[in-house]
Formats: structure tokens, C-alpha cells, sequence
């Protein structure tokens, strides 16, 4: 079963009743997930166990982030994700 926005925060801790919470989670959950479908390609699959831990260590990572700007420093994977993403990310420059 593919991820849900109650998944992701019951996964990283946050509380189930915040509207504010939810709102941000589903917005963390769209943008993990269309980056992790960019990363893999074709071995993109939302039930493949190792996705969704991927897609929810991206939610936390923008979790983490500090909120001036807004900006991601594109093409930068996170260590603890790139190696999450072992077996399914292929780098396009070696």
C-alpha cells in the first residue's frame, strides 16, 4: 500500500490532530515522492518497502530545514538518504 500523509507523520512522530502538521506533511509526502520517482525511474514503486523509507527520510529531512528561504540545494542528496537509496538510484554523472 503506497504512503499516506498519516503514515508519514505517524513514522516521524508528529502529532495526528494538527491541522498545521497534516498540511505540511502533505506537502513534504508530494515532493518526496516526486523526487524519489525522478531518482529511480523505472524502479520506482510506492508499496516497495525501501521507496517509502525514502520518500518518509525526505519528509524528515525537509522537516529539518530551516524555514528563511525555502530553497533545496538541487542535485544535493542528503548521505543518510543516498544510501537508503542504495540498489535503486543510479547517478546519470560517475
Amino acid at each position: 500500500m503506497a504512503l499516506t500523509v498519516n503514515d508519514v507523520i505517524k513514522r516521524l512522530r508528529y502529532e495526528e490532530d494538527d491541522d498545521a502538521v497534516v498540511e505540511l506533511m502533505s506537502a513534504h509526502l508530494l515532493s518526496a515522492t516526486r523526487i524519489v520517482k525522478n531518482l529511480t525511474g523505472n524502479n520506482f514503486d510506492e508499496e516497495d518497502e525501501q521507496v517509502q523509507l525514502v520518500i518518509v527520510l525526505y519528509c524528515e529531512y525537509f522537516s529539518t530545514l530551516p524555514d528563511d528561504n525555502g530553497v533545496i540545494d538541487s542535485g544535493f542528496i542528503p548521505p543518510k538518504i543516498r544510501a537508503a537509496l542504495n540498489g535503486l538510484y543510479v547517478p546519470l554523472v560517475v
